[in-house]
């Protein structure tokens, strides 16, 4: 869901994730790119600005999460550049019915424990998830399998209760990551020291220093990777991780802060690279309204037009980014054209609290402490008091799906889904994975579930305009702005573009240059 989220992250939340187009302006430092054929070898150190929770598929446990995932784990599906849906573990597939999905397996693959990925592995992977007592965060994701049916080693079927548009995009995601039966055995390390199928297989974990991965010499994929491993290590100050990067102790960094990209863009010896936010890519503010004061929808309609999205766009990300009309970014097919942006009114705002004062408590990740401080500035002039409460992204998302937080300044951004109703059902519908305190309503509900049922895309966006609508009155998120998506790393480094559909790093084919 979020970017440390979700995706959820977030988050992320997802997590939260989740995808749309993303198109890359790419740039290099004053150093100059290599150029010539990949070598193999060497060892890449990643900076990323929160430490994971959880390495466990089934939980979404933000951003930095997601990114080390990504190197360990092989979904059934992928999202192509194009952003269509193309197999991965599944080498083919077949839909007879809106009801009915037949996959068949790649075959020959292997897990990092010898383990033989079989239809008998896949339809337990999907049960854990789908499992409404098994704890996964993407259950609902999977709430319209009705059964999953082992028709040979390598095919699998799958029934649904009801017609489901974004089926295949969720399994591009995590809920399609497929883990070792072995390491099912013991559910408490899939989250210590997870065991999937992908380039990089687990090494270790140092709590608040390193987690390091090593090739997977065994991979499915002829001649990947290039590199003898990766090491990723958290840096919660963006400052720190950004002078370790131009220090040369760390080779890439997951995010570049705005008020540095001058320095790193223009720095020798390395590659920036700007692209567009994602559909899925948005710094928001959730609001709890099962606490007061935001059990009130007109303290939460406040915090909305009380932010001024134009000016920390233009002095706290300077440019990069855009202002955020919703809680889906303008590059996805389902985004309303004629959604106005929000308003910046503290005097309407200040009518809507009846002229009382408020006072709240922001809980605020290193990594938007600019960001909640212009908005602690903007809310004061319509009398709601912010009290900044910083704390680590693992922190903040713990508190989040625990319902301990009265509002909240995060992100998401590792969505991989491409798909909209990822992003939308996981906030919006009252069991959504990407959704905090439960809250909804049941209308939503059924309007969600209605896009869901059918393939027709005028529909599903005619309701999903309605939908971001209804949002904005109950005002349980507020979206702040699209962050563009802001990546650099030592111009030695080759091959590490980020996926277009979702901004994680691809390292499949990264090498480093002698």
């Amino acid at each position: 869901m979020f970017r440390r989220t979700l995706a959820i992250g977030a988050v992320a939340l997802i997590a939260l994730s989740l995808a749309a187009c993303q198109t890359g302006g790419a740039g290099s430092g004053a150093g100059g790119t290599p150029s010539g054929s990949p070598v193999e070898g060497g060892t890449l150190v990643i900076g990323q600005d929160s430490e994971p929770s959880s390495l466990d598929p089934a939980a979404d446990s933000g951003f930095a999460s997601t990114q080390i995932k990504a190197q360990i784990f092989d979904a059934l599906f992928a999202v192509g550049e194009d952003g269509e849906i193309e197999g991965s573990l599944v080498e083919s597939w077949e839909q007879p019915d809106p009801l009915h999905y037949t996959f068949t397996l790649r075959s020959g693959v292997t897990f990092h424990d010898g383990e033989e990925l079989t239809a008998e592995v896949v339809k337990r992977n999907l049960e854990r998830i789908a499992d409404p007592a098994g704890g996964s965060t993407w259950q609902d994701a999977l709430a319209a399998v009705a059964a999953i049916t082992v028709e040979g080693s390598d095919t699998v079927s799958v029934e649904l209760s009801e017609p489901y548009a974004p089926l295949l995009s969720v399994l591009a995601d995590q809920p399609g990551y497929m883990v070792s039966p072995r390491a099912l055995d013991d559910p408490e390390s899939v989250a210590n020291s997870p065991v999937g199928t992908g380039p990089f297989r687990f090494v270790s974990w140092q709590p608040n220093d390193r987690i390091e991965l090593e090739a997977n010499d065994d991979s499915w994929r002829d001649g990947e990777p290039y590199l003898d491993g990766v090491t990723f290590r958290p840096i919660t100050d963006p400052t720190a991780k950004v002078t370790d990067l131009l220090s040369g102790q760390v080779q890439a960094v997951d995010y570049v802060p705005a008020q540095l990209i001058e320095r790193v863009s223009s720095a020798n010896g390395l590659t920036y690279e700007e692209g567009e936010p994602n559909y899925g890519a948005t710094v928001y503010v959730p609001m709890n309204p099962t606490k007061p004061p935001f059990d009130d929808p007109k303290v939460r309609q406040a915090v909305q037009i009380a932010i001024d999205r134009e000016s920390i766009v233009e002095n706290v990300t300077f440019g990069s980014g855009q202002p955020a009309a919703a809680m889906l970014g303008s590059s996805s097919w389902a985004f309303d054209e004629s959604l106005e942006p929000f308003s910046y009114d503290p005097e309407a705002a200040e009518d809507l609290l009846g002229g009382k004062e408020i006072d709240v408590e922001l809980q605020v990740p290193p990594t938007y402490v600019q960001e909640a401080q212009v908005m602690s500035e903007n809310l004061a002039k319509a009398g709601i008091n912010v009290s900044i409460s910083r704390m680590d992204w693992g922190q903040l998302i713990d508190n989040y799906y625990a319902g301990e937080f009265e509002f909240q300044l995060q992100d998401v951004l590792g969505l991989t889904r491409s798909d909209p109703d990822g992003l939308l059902s996981g906030f919006f519908a009252q069991s959504g994975s990407l959704n905090g305190t439960g809250a909804g309503s049941p209308e939503i509900d059924a309007k969600l579930a209605e896009a869901r049922q059918t393939d027709d895309r005028d529909t599903r966006k005619a309701l999903y305009a309605e939908i971001l609508l209804e949002e904005r009155e109950l005002a349980y998120y507020t979206p702040i702005y699209n962050p563009a998506n802001n990546r650099a790393w030592s111009s030695k480094v080759q091959g590490m573009s980020p996926v277009a559909s979702n901004g994680l790093m691809s390292l499949r084919q990264a090498w480093i240059a002698e």
